[in-house]
């Protein structure tokens, strides 16, 4: 490969508009090496060897509107380099060994709109690194790791739209270099070392509309340490140590379209009611807050083997995590007003107990291989059923004012809840060995004593008349009475 640029190359490219000699070991561009370029309009000479830009390098290259000279062993950049560039308007310059940009050497590039300047190894910004670059709208400062300083006076007569200063050693807020900026809309100052956002900080940034403070550590953001962001509509502090963010820290909330406050422990209490007052217009761009604690709002699940769980905080209640023992996964779902114990999942099965209104539910216990749902309707509360052995068990139903005791399955048989009509209370029948009793029936108003079944018939159970009682006849022999309480032969 060539180590340099012939004039003999570039004559016979006079309507040449882009040229690309990215990655081909040049070491040196010697001055006149573009004379016949003159309708060149993007460069690139990034990933070479070259170790300096001498002067009048570009001269010729009156037209130019982007250069790259990126990836070079880059020391030094003569101040006249750039002289005659005065149509560009794109320059970056990344992963050079510069330890200082020349404000004399960016001085003629008077027409420029973004410099992007990346890995780099430059301690501090000096006031007159930009001063002349009237035109510029967008700088981005990227992965200098020894910058600690920037002097206020490093942006004074910038007009800037956009300006990135990140992934840096800076550890607050330039807010001197920042004053004059009353243009900016975009302000990004992720992944450096600023662990607290002070008091109007940034409070001449007017027309500030993006703000990012990403992975940055920040601990806090002090009262109106967001003052004087007028226009505020996108904020991203995610992947910080914040707690809270409170609403006393905003000029104003009412701009604010877009928050990013994930990756956070943050605290849900009273100071971040303002989020869930304004959850439905608020955009959280797919990345919704989590509570860290207190443990009752707590989203993150307890994992124990094989799964996964995701409580959901909807409104005004607390959701307890349930625990996941072996291979499943239950959600317990908060509907309103109240509080649901979340189920303990046992063996292979999962139980998911139902809030209706105004109550509450105790979860049942699964014991082996099934799975019972008690059902609340109006006003009352049901306690769920037990499973024995091998069976299953339809809950009562609660139909008004009354409650109903659920039966008992004793053994190898099913018993049909009794019914409440009015008023009143059944005690369910009971399932002694090996057959089944039909509930008894209230009439009006009074009460019928189940009949007794002595041996081998049937009693027909019993009339009640009017506003009394008949005690149900006794089978002595060969008689059919139905439906009678087996007692036992």
């Amino acid at each position: 490969m060539a180590e340099v640029i012939g004039k003999e190359i570039a004559c016979s490219l006079l309507n040449l508009r882009v040229l690309r000699l990215r990655a081909n070991q040049l070491k040196l561009v010697p001055m006149g090496a573009f004379s016949h370029l003159a309708n060149l309009t993007v460069l690139d000479l990034s990933g070479n060897k070259l170790v300096i830009l001498v002067d009048f390098t570009f001269q010729d290259l009156r037209r130019l509107q982007k250069l790259e000279v990126g990836d070079n062993d880059l020391v030094y950049i003569s101040n006249k380099a750039f002289l005659g560039l005065t149509g560009l308007r794109e320059l970056t310059i990344e992963r050079c060994n510069l330890t200082s940009i020349s404000g004399q050497a960016l001085s003629y590039l008077r027409g420029l709109v973004s410099l992007r300047l990346r890995y780099l190894n430059i301690v501090s910004l000096e006031e007159q690194n930009f001063h002349k670059l009237g035109g510029l709208r967008g700088l981005e400062i990227d992965h200098w790791p020894f910058l600690e300083y920037i002097s206020p006076y490093s942006f004074q007569g910038l007009s800037l739209s956009w300006l990135f200063i990140t992934n840096t050693n800076i550890t607050t807020v330039p807010s001197g270099a920042l004053r004059n900026l009353i243009n900016l809309s975009s302000l990004n100052l992720s992944h450096n070392p600023i662990s607290v956002l002070e008091s109007w900080a940034l409070r001449d940034l007017v027309n500030l509309k993006d703000l990012h403070l990403v992975g940055t550590n920040l601990m806090c953001v002090q009262p109106y340490g967001l003052g004087g962001l007028q226009q505020i509509r996108l904020l991203n502090l995610s992947n910080n140590r914040l707690v809270t963010l409170e609403e006393g820290s905003f000029h104003s909330v009412n701009t604010l379209e877009m928050l990013r406050v994930d990756g956070n422990p943050l605290s849900c209490d009273c100071r971040l009611l303002w989020i869930l007052q304004r959850r439905k217009t608020l955009n959280f761009d797919g990345k919704f807050p989590v509570c860290a604690r207190p443990a009752e709002v707590q989203v993150t699940p307890t994992l124990v083997s094989g799964g996964a769980v995701s409580p959901t905080l909807v409104s005004g209640g607390a959701v307890t995590p349930p625990t996941l023992v072996s291979g499943g996964a239950v959600t317990p779902t908060l509907v309103s007003g109240g509080a649901v114990t979340p189920p303990t999942l046992v063996s292979g099965g999962a139980v998911t107990p139902t809030l209706v209104s105004g109550g509450a539910v105790t979860p049942p216990t699964l014991v082996s291989g099934g799975a019972v749902t008690p059902t609340l309707l109006s006003g009352g509360a049901v306690t769920p059923p037990t499973l024995v052995s091998g069976g299953a068990v339809t809950p009562p139903t609660l139909v008004s004012v009354g409650a109903v005791t659920p039966p008992t399955l004793v053994s190898g048989g099913a018993v049909t809840p009794p019914t409440l009509v009015s008023g009143g209370a059944v005690t369910p029948p009971t399932l002694v060995s090996g057959g089944a009793v039909t509930p008894p029936t209230l009439v009006s108003g009074g009460a019928v004593t189940p009949p007794t079944l002595v041996s081998g018939g049937a009693v027909t159970p019993p009339t009640l008349v009017s506003g009394g009682a008949v005690t149900p006849p006794t089978l002595v022999s060969g008689g059919a009475v139905t439906p009678p309480t087996l007692v036992e032969q």
